[in-house]
């Protein structure tokens, strides 16, 4: 999250994409940051994979679940999602 946050896009989506990393949940994050990349489809597919599996979950989950002090501070994520057609 912090990378995303911090603009560093690419850099995220390589720490999330590590196989360590990769489908413990980092979905959440890699989509907004491949989204912010310009690598949209993949985001759209990676959306697809993770809502399949999390089928009641909202943008507001996203929000209301990050360790950032101030909702405005998980915009970049939020508006990831919204690149890839996911509105709440």
């Amino acid at each position: 999250m912090a990378q995303i946050s911090a603009g560093h896009y690419e850099e995220a989506v390589a720490s999330l994409s590590r196989e360590e990393t990769y489908g413990t949940g980092s979905r959440e994050h890699l989509v907004p940051a491949l989204a912010l990349a310009g690598r949209v489809p993949e985001a759209q597919e990676e959306a697809r994979l993770f809502l399949a599996g999390n089928p009641n979950w909202k943008v507001g989950d996203l929000v209301a679940n990050s360790p950032f002090k101030s909702p405005s501070d998980a915009q970049p994520l939020v508006d990831g999602w919204r690149l890839v057609g996911l509105r709440e």
